[in-house]
């Protein structure tokens, strides 16, 4: 097997499986920092361990503590989290679980309580959940279980009876209950990373079939809106010359002389739409981007300017106001692609009301853009899972549950935040949230596709 390809599928199955798990980092750094104790005590409730595990049980405590602090850290230091999640992961179960159950089966003098193999297989049971990617699973799992099982090299004289009894003998059905556990647990990741394959494969292969033709239109209405003004001037001069009466009205010629003009911008606006798909399918934030130092305003104007709307009706629902200007820490595209996905959804919530209204709210002072609807109220258990990828509360074929779960991920990648409430009375309000200060570092993790922005 190639290594380098090996260490290479480990390191993308840590950052999904990060990506996965960090939207409850903090609730899972309580539990894993309040089981090691449960489980102290647990153990004593109904047995008499051979083993001293109140030592070794905080160091696994004291791993888990940074997953507490996640949301406080700088962007800079997030970056190595997908790593710091995988070796936790392998320390706080198949390491201490498997040292745990071979040192109380190397140490004792009896038959073992069988709470120590329980232990064991609830262990396993969470790596598998936690681990959205079958070789970073193994890896661990085997990882963590060889540590552990070199822990017998500091106990003089074990059992090895009991090893055989306890350990070895059920080895098979350590492996069993393993792989069921991957097998079941790997259908859902799989469809959705195949949904996501699809996706990315149907949207560059549209984005390739109507690049082509869309430039040949816009090179040539460039090339000929050059000529055709004059074309014009001379039709209008050759009738008031002639004294003849014009077959054309001037209105007709008005609109002729910007017909291409119109062309032009409708062709840049289909390419703002490609731009949007395709961006919409990667799975992870565009990192080759730096980040710009750009006004909130002119971009939230530019964006008003060249989003399509069906009509101008849609486009005077959109209301910008500026209670403060301030510069935002971002890549210029990521952040027009964000403005563009919010205002998609916007426009087509309020559909469903009989007075719509979106008001796009530009807040200096905290560093932040609200992008109001007064469409209908966002449930308590729909706001749970916006964020997340393909979670979607359109019918099919309006939505695909991918474009707000790739705006958060794009906001995270320049430290920024995005969030959202929602009631009747107020609409649904998305928050953006971006750094008061130039962030350190923008991770390296996804390419760049070709954007005509």
């Amino acid at each position: 097997m190639n290594i380098r390809r090996y260490i290479f599928d480990l390191v993308r199955g840590a950052e999904r499986s990060w990506q996965y798990s960090k939207e409850r980092s903090v609730l899972y750094g309580v539990l894993a920092v309040a089981l090691m104790p449960t489980a102290f005590l647990v153990e004593r409730s109904v047995t008499e361990p051979a083993f001293d595990t109140a030592v070794f049980r905080l160091f696994p405590t004291l791993v888990a503590v940074p997953l507490l602090f996640y949301r406080a850290l700088p962007q800079f230091s997030r970056v190595l989290f997908p790593f710091y999640w995988a070796l936790a992961l392998m320390i706080v179960f198949p390491f201490n679980y498997t040292t745990v159950l071979i040192q109380n089966a190397a140490r004792s003098a009896g038959e073992l309580h069988p709470i120590w193999l329980w232990e064991f297989l609830f262990s396993l049971f969470v790596l598998v959940q936690f681990t959205s990617h079958t070789k970073l699973c193994v890896f661990l799992f085997s990882t963590g279980a060889i540590f552990g099982v070199l822990s017998l090299i500091w106990v003089e004289n074990p059992n090895w009876d009991s090893i055989y009894e306890n350990v070895v003998l059920i080895i098979p059905v350590i492996l069993t209950t393993f792989v069921i556990l991957l097998v079941s647990n790997r259908h859902l990741f799989k469809a959705q990373e195949e949904k996501l394959l699809a996706l990315r494969y149907l949207g560059s292969n549209i984005a390739h079939e109507l690049r082509t033709p869309l430039a040949t239109i816009r090179n040539l209405s460039t090339g000929t809106n050059k000529l055709l003004p004059i074309l014009v001037e001379v039709y209008r001069k050759k009738s008031t010359t002639d004294a003849i009466k014009t077959e054309l009205r001037d209105s007709q010629l008005d609109a002729l002389d910007s017909a291409l003009t119109t062309i032009r911008d409708e062709v840049d606006h289909s390419n703002a739409i490609i731009d949007v798909l395709v961006l919409n399918t990667l799975d992870r934030p565009i990192i080759s981007l730096v980040i710009d130092e750009v006004p909130a305003a002119e971009v939230l104007q530019f964006c008003l300017d060249e989003f399509p709307f069906n009509n101008q009706l849609e486009r005077s629902l959109a209301v910008l106001e500026v209670r403060q200007d301030f510069v935002a820490f971002a890549p210029v595209v990521l952040f027009k692609h964000i403005v563009f996905n919010l205002l998609k959804n916007a426009v087509r919530h309020v559909q469903k009301v009989s007075a719509p209204s979106i008001r796009i709210i530009v807040d200096g002072a905290n560093h932040s853009i609200s992008v109001i609807n007064n469409g209908p109220e966002i449930s308590r258990s729909q706001k749970k899972n916006i964020f997340q990828q393909f979670y979607t509360t359109v019918p099919i074929g309006e939505g695909n549950g991918i474009g707000l779960s790739f705006c958060k991920l794009a906001m995270e990648s320049f430290d920024g935040k995005i969030s959202v409430e929602s009631s009747r009375r107020k609409g649904t309000c998305f928050k953006l949230s971006f750094a008061k200060k130039k962030p350190k570092l923008l991770p390296r993790i996804a390419d760049v596709p070709e954007l005509y922005w």
